[in-house]
Order: C-alpha cells, then structure tokens, then sequence
C-alpha cells in the first residue's frame, strides 16, 4: 500500500537502510535510542531535500532518552520512528495504519 499525503509541508524521499543505521548508531551517544532514530532520517532528508530538514530542531528528541526521561516508558526506537510518522503524514487515517504497523 502507498501512502501520500497532499496536504504534508514535509516530503517523503526513500533512504538507504545501510546509511540509516550507520547514522542512528553513530548519534545514539548523543542523545539515546530516539534521538538516535530521528537524526537518522531526518540528517539524510536534509542532505537530500535541504529545508526544512536542514534546520529542524532534532535536539527536541533527546528528552526520549530512558523511556521518556528515564521512566522507562516506551521504546525511543518505537517514540523516534513514531515522531517521524507523525512529521510526514497529516493525515490521521494514514498515521495511524503506519504507527499500527510500527508497533505490532
């Protein structure tokens, strides 16, 4: 199934899964798993696409550190990847099957 999403500011481009995963373990001692996660598509959006990838606030992720804060709440793998969604579809149809996905 493809998703578009029209009404999006932001733009879906397809990524090497090799450089992703580079780019998450190289930012994970900077911030944990999802900001980890985040950089790694976000870093490679603003490489590709320039703005508004090249200027998006990615240190906002830190706070998913631990679980949220340390509490141990959900995976920063699931919250980073689940952020990213969240950027790129507007529409709540189509977040939702994606997050579904995501996390089953």
């Amino acid at each position: 199934m493809e998703f578009k999403d029209s009404d999006s500011k932001w733009t879906y481009t397809p990524l090497d899964s090799d450089v992703t995963a580079n780019i998450a373990y190289e930012n994970y001692p900077k911030g944990s798993c999802m900001y980890g996660v985040f950089c790694s598509i976000i870093y490679q959006l603003a490489d590709k696409l320039g703005e508004p990838f090249a200027s998006f606030p990615v240190q906002m992720m830190k706070y998913g550190h631990g679980g949220v804060c340390g509490s141990g709440t959900i995976c920063g793998t699931l919250n980073g990847a689940a952020a990213l969604i969240g950027l790129l579809y507007d529409k709540k149809e189509i977040r939702d099957v994606l997050m579904a996905d995501l996390f089953g």
